[in-house]
């Protein structure tokens, strides 16, 4: 079993465990099916970086870490009003290297859409969620790219 499926099976279950254990009713129904997959998602991107940590730049990790505590922000202080599922589920889909993690990436990210169009009559958050994860997976492309490297002492006036 890959790296990427393990973490994404041990954080789905430990997400749904929570779930089970500390609600009844819809509020447990919400959690299995809007929170489970994209704790899913968290386990399989957090093993991707793992993996590759030796690549990954400090900005990067920067951005990675931006998005995490968005996504965190909105279930746990209602603040700001973006859709922390939708960011994260395109970051990690622009993001992602492993199969595992891009393909949790999409269905993360379907669900959202469903979510947010269909049963919450195109809630708001949705825009700017996904321009949001636009632009970090942008933004986490070009530090990769090293576009935000400091010039060594040789390449100064040449």
């Amino acid at each position: 079993m890959s790296r990427s499926l393990f973490f994404a099976m041990g954080t789905a279950f430990l997400v749904a465990a929570y779930s089970v254990l500390a609600f009844t009713g819809e509020e447990r129904h919400y959690r299995l099916w809007y929170y489970v997959p994209a704790a899913a998602l968290a386990g399989s991107l957090v093993a991707d970086r793992l993996g590759k940590r030796q690549s990954v730049t400090f900005w990067q990790w920067a951005v990675d870490i931006g998005v995490a505590l968005l996504g965190l922000a909105r279930p746990l202080f209602g603040v700001p009003p973006v859709s922390g599922h939708a960011v994260f589920s395109l970051h990690a889909m622009m993001t992602g290297r492993s199969k595992t993690t891009v393909t949790l990436a999409i269905v993360s990210l379907l669900i959202t859409l469903f979510a947010k169009i269909i049963l919450w009559n195109w809630d708001r958050t949705l825009w700017p969620g996904l321009a949001g994860g636009a632009i970090s997976g942008s933004v986490w492309k070009l530090a990769g790219a090293g576009v935000w490297k400091r010039p060594t002492g040789d390449s100064i006036n040449q």
